[in-house]
């Protein structure tokens, strides 16, 4: 599918959701990383209130995942998800632009 719609928009951006890319050392196969973070307090809460679940639970679900702090460190972009939703929205916008540049910047290297 990936090739499928590259070779009719050598320029389209594919969104993938993969919550374990980088513990699956699979980050090599994208372009580009965007992270979307939020610091472990907030990770926690928010986790419990989402699944319902303790906070022993959600910390344990959380150590078996690479920390979100040293996550930062793979990522080309971040969206920095613990303030309002306006910064959030404000920060995607930002973020979906730099990404259309990088996207039109490849389709000219290409000619």
């Amino acid at each position: 599918m990936v090739k499928e719609q590259t070779s009719r928009d050598p320029k389209i951006i594919i969104q993938v959701v993969i919550p374990l890319l980088i513990e699956a050392n699979l980050q090599f196969l994208f372009h580009k990383l965007l992270l979307v973070y939020i610091p472990p307090d907030k990770q926690i809460q928010r986790l419990m209130e989402r699944d319902g679940i303790s906070r022993e639970m959600a910390q344990s679900i959380l150590v078996a995942q690479l920390p979100i702090d040293e996550k930062r460190a793979y990522a080309d972009y971040i969206i920095d998800h613990s303030g309002t939703l306006a910064d959030t929205e404000r920060q995607v916008r930002e973020t979906w632009n730099k990404l259309m540049g990088f996207q039109t910047g490849r389709g000219r290297e290409r000619i």
